[in-house]
Parts: structure tokens; sequence; C-alpha cells
């Protein structure tokens, strides 16, 4: 049975236009994988979940400096939009970094309808979570709290005109003392 650098290098890259693979065990020069991306039908998140699936592991700064054309905030970008929609996934090592691995053998064609009813259902449940906590804030805001404190209306109490009072009445009440008797 032939090991496995034979075969990867017999059926796996003929297939996968690669240049220079290379294997821990070599003892030899160091090279490195990189993927052809002059193919212009790939797009761009095509492009970098083929260069992760060839080289398994790297962690985001690995992959910006190995793709050229590329900035770092666009592969950091890319690469969590593909792990947002399985297709790719990432491990947390010891030194606190991610390292990144493809899902799958190809990449997922995706279906633009459904990729856009998505995006279009998740902008309409974010506009209602918006108008909801904005409802709720008005509504918090307006409401007075009630206080079931029995007082005679001519009491004087301060106590119990202040448990009458609302935030705003109680400010109100906070500056027109300040200006009479000065800060």
């Amino acid at each position: 049975m032939p090991d496995i650098q034979t075969e990867i290098f017999t059926k796996v890259l003929p297939k996968m236009k690669l240049n220079d693979l290379t294997f821990d065990d070599d003892v030899g020069t160091q090279q490195t994988v990189t993927v052809e991306t002059s193919d212009k039908s790939l797009s761009v998140m095509q492009q970098i979940w083929e260069f992760v699936h060839v080289n398994p592991g790297l962690t985001a700064g690995e992959i910006y400096k190995r793709m050229d054309g590329q900035t770092h905030t666009g592969i950091s970008t890319r690469l969590n939009q593909l792990l947002k929609v399985n297709k790719l996934m990432r491990t947390k090592k010891p030194d606190e970094s991610y390292r990144w691995f493809s899902i799958g053998d190809t990449y997922p064609s995706m279906d633009k309808r459904a990729s856009l009813a998505l995006a279009v259902k998740a902008r309409q449940e974010k506009l209602a979570r918006k108008a909801k906590a904005k409802a709720k804030r008005v509504a918090k805001a307006d409401a007075t709290p009630e206080v079931n404190v029995r007082v005679p209306p001519n009491a004087w109490d301060i106590d119990a005109m202040l448990a009458r009072m609302s935030i705003t009445q109680a400010r109100g009440m906070y500056d027109a003392l300040k200006k009479i008797f000065g800060a």
C-alpha cells in the first residue's frame, strides 16, 4: 500500500492546481502551499474557501499573508461570513489563535433566491426588534409610578409629596427650589 504522501502527489494534487506542497516530515527546504487564484470565475468567498480547504489549520493572518491581493480585514470578514453559513469551522488553540478548516469536499453552491430571502427576513427581524425596544423605552419613560399612599391633599409631609410626584415633576420642583434658594 503506498504511503499518504505518494497518494497525495499522484491523485490529489493533479486535480487541484497547486504549487509546492510541503509536509511536516520533510527535511529539505521549506515550501509553502498556494492556490492559484487567477480563475476570475471564482468569487472571493470561494477563493478563500478553496484556499482554506487546501491549507487547513491556518490562522487568518497566515491566510492573509499567503493570499495576494486581499486585505487582512477583508479576509477576516469573509472567514467569519463563511463560518456563519457553516462553510468553514474554526478551533481555538492554546495560544488564543483561531485555526480555520473547511467543511466538506467541495464549495457548497448557494441558492441566490434563498440567500436573498434569508437576508430580507433577517433585516425585517432586526427592524422589528428595534421597533419593539424603542416602544418599550417610550412606554417606560411615559409611565408614571403608581403609589398607593393615602395622604390628605393639604399635608405638608415631604416624603408624601415626593411619593405623589413623578420623576419629571420632582426634577422640576428641584430646579425651582434651586432658583429660589440658590445653589
